[in-house]
């Protein structure tokens, strides 16, 4: 099930507020005439063939790989860099022997690298100008 390597909706729908609203290949979206159905997610050659006639778009379900393309790989914090982390059970900005500002793996890496983004957004660690330009 594509749910369990996407972002979450809420995740989805923060990074937006936010000011991150890149390309992705998938979305989440709810079937027009059947409300009362769970929300699915599908993808990019989907949407195209049924477009707004069938679905309700209600944000972007992004992949790990397409958050990685936009996560720094070193943040300045309190004048010290901090370098991106990837293990097995977790994904954080830290020094050397140091795992400061981290997000645990609780349900898949592309919401974990939501919610680290998150949390540089909303604490000003991630120029806005790095988001709001296209690669």
């Amino acid at each position: 099930m594509l749910e369990k390597i996407t972002t979450s909706l809420e995740n989805s729908k923060r990074l937006k507020e936010l000011g991150f609203d890149k390309e992705s290949i998938f979305y989440w979206s709810i079937r027009i005439k059947e409300e009362n159905k769970p929300r699915k997610i599908i993808d990019l050659k989907e949407f195209k063939a049924y477009g707004k006639l069938v679905y309700q778009i209600e944000g972007k379900a992004y992949t790990a790989d397409e958050l990685l393309e936009y996560m720094p790989n070193i943040v300045k914090i309190n004048g010290e860099n901090y370098i991106l982390k990837i293990t097995k059970n977790k994904v954080y900005y830290g020094q050397v022997n140091v795992g400061n500002y981290y997000q645990e793996i609780k349900t898949n890496l592309s919401n974990a690298l939501a919610e680290l983004l998150i949390y540089l957004l909303e604490n000003k660690l991630y120029a806005q100008l790095q988001i709001n330009n296209n690669k």
